[in-house]
């Protein structure tokens, strides 16, 4: 087992062209992959391959790097395809959000997919992560940066020292 920053890297090396082109890493730098890509779980898929079911509970999100997976209403309507998730999409986030069950079953469609898998467990520590790092920023912006915390039911700027200008805005 290789320790996580060089498994990273590795991943990033093999992966980087691919999911460049991803709509979920689209115009994004290496260092939001760098903290995406150890929540990401890699999965190869063959076709017939069940990813979920109807009736499981989706706390899953699937970004396919390579081939594609059929979307199914199931046996009961004779296994009708709804939709093909293609290189480069992602499907389940709006599941993994509502914790809805599934009314769906989705297989792996191409001979050999490549797909990454990011649970929502990783996905809710990574958006706690990030919203705890904007809120920490306000509050050190506070210090000096007269927020308005109460906008847009006021205009007031609160902010714990005020440092005066010793230059007049230079911008314009």
């Amino acid at each position: 087992i290789l320790p996580n920053s060089l498994r990273n890297e590795l991943t990033l090396i093999m992966y980087k062209d691919k999911l460049k082109e991803h709509e979920f890493f689209e115009n994004q730098n290496n260092n939001f992959m760098l903290f995406v890509l150890p929540l990401l779980k890699p999965l190869s898929v063959l076709r017939g391959d069940i990813l979920f079911s109807i009736g499981d509970n989706i706390d899953e999100m699937f970004l396919v790097i390579k081939g594609s997976l059929s979307l199914q209403l199931g046996r009961q309507y004779e296994n009708l395809e709804i939709s093909v998730i293609k290189a480069n999409q992602l499907f389940g986030e709006i599941f993994m959000q509502n914790d809805d069950q599934s009314i769906y079953d989705l297989k792996g469609k191409s001979r050999d997919s490549e797909v990454f898998v990011l649970k929502k467990k990783d996905y809710m520590i990574a958006a706690i992560i990030f919203f705890s790092n904007i809120f920490l920023h306000l509050i050190l912006d506070t210090i000096v940066g007269k927020i308005e915390w109460l906008f847009p039911h006021t205009n007031k700027a609160y902010y714990m020292f005020d440092v005066p200008a010793v230059y007049d805005f230079w911008v314009y």
